[in-house]
């Protein structure tokens, strides 16, 4: 899953830099602009993802080249 994805799927970019608590949403807006969710953040976000009842795991947010699944 690319990390534009999960950030559509948690409420967008507002929304998910609400539930992380910063006062702007331009770090999520970089984040969403490069496609990619900083490795420091991802306990955070995992985080946010399950407060919203939402199953995020560290396996979903690894490049496709990374996972397991992408080798079948």
């Amino acid at each position: 899953m690319d990390h534009q994805t999960i950030i559509t799927d948690l409420g967008g970019i507002r929304a998910l830099a609400r539930k992380l608590g910063h006062n702007s949403h331009t770090t999520v807006q970089a984040w969403f602009d490069r496609n990619r969710i900083p490795l420091d953040r991802w306990e955070e976000v995992i985080g946010a993802a399950k407060a919203d009842g939402a199953d995020l795991t560290v396996t979903q947010l690894l490049p496709p080249e990374l996972r397991q699944d992408a080798a079948a």
